[in-house]
């Protein structure tokens, strides 16, 4: 994959983790079970499109010089995505973890486990930069 193309996905997967970071404080706030489904739909997305894409982001930085500037705003949006949304998103599912908890929603638990290892996995990979 070239940077180009790396850096649209980061930024889409940046911008989509905007918007699942919103629906979820929403869902939080109202405690409504359609919003937090709407939520667990955008993060599983999210979670799904960022996993096959964590080692060519990898390899896209390591293998392009650093004086390339397309390579600069990849790396933004990469340290972007890893420090801050995607373990905002994470946060967010710990919190609806709870409140599913309360409310009876085991299906929808086990689901939130599940993205919830997914990202951490990604996570942990992101970081090894």
């Amino acid at each position: 994959m070239d940077p180009y193309n790396a850096l649209s996905q980061l930024k889409k997967l940046v911008d989509d983790c905007d918007e699942a970071i919103n629906e979820g404080k929403l869902a939080i706030a109202t405690k409504d079970v359609d919003l937090v489904a709407k939520f667990l739909a955008s993060a599983k997305s999210i979670y799904e499109r960022l996993y096959p894409f964590v080692e060519e982001i990898k390899n896209i930085i390591e293998n392009y010089g650093d004086e390339d500037r397309l390579l600069k705003y990849v790396s933004v949006y990469y340290r972007v995505l890893t420090l801050v949304s995607v373990p905002y998103v994470v946060l967010i599912l710990k919190n609806l973890e709870g409140f599913l908890g309360k409310q009876g929603h085991i299906d929808k638990i086990e689901e939130v486990k599940r993205i919830i290892t997914g990202f951490e996995q990604v996570l942990s990979t992101l970081k090894q930069r």
